[in-house]
């Protein structure tokens, strides 16, 4: 069988080709990455330590300590990004570098406090279903009345979906 090939056929083969040849090198990313941490390790290991600590710290508070350690992360870890840009770039930079993240405190709690309301609202009927069945107090051996959960999850469900 002898096929021809039509000309939208033959343009789309070429677009194809042309795509094959542009290359991604996403282990060269890494590379260099790592070739910018190797130069300062120390640093990085240290605020790291530092950053750890204090997210840990901040999550031991009651009833806060999740929302409180999210902010600290918030804002201590675009520090890294930070640090790591100027150390490319050859400009003079320190340790303190990586605290500069809460120079930028107001767009970074506002994407943290967007993204922990977007979260509790699609996990509230799961919130509220434990709550209003009382799995969160049941004894061992209590029975827990999963029928209604499966209620309050499909009225928030349709709440949240109208």
């Amino acid at each position: 069988m002898d096929y021809k090939i039509s000309l939208s056929e033959e343009k789309v083969w070429r677009f194809v080709d042309q795509q094959r040849k542009i290359k991604i090198d996403q282990i060269g990313y890494f590379g260099k990455a790592w070739d910018i941490i190797k130069k300062d390790q120390g640093s990085y290991v240290g605020f790291g330590f530092i950053s750890l600590i204090i997210a840990f710290a901040a999550g031991i508070v009651p009833l806060l300590g999740n929302f409180l350690s999210g902010i600290a992360s918030t804002l201590l870890n675009p520090g890294f990004s930070i640090y790591a840009y100027k150390q490319k770039r050859g400009q003079s930079h320190e340790f303190g570098d990586f605290f500069k993240g809460k120079d930028h405190i107001s767009p970074l709690l506002n994407y943290y406090v967007i993204a922990t309301i977007i979260t509790l609202i699609i996990f509230s009927p799961i919130i509220y279903g434990y709550i209003s069945t009382g799995i969160i107090g049941l004894q061992p051996g209590d029975i827990p009345d999963f029928n209604a959960l499966n209620t309050s999850i499909l009225i928030f469900g349709f709440i949240i979906a109208f």
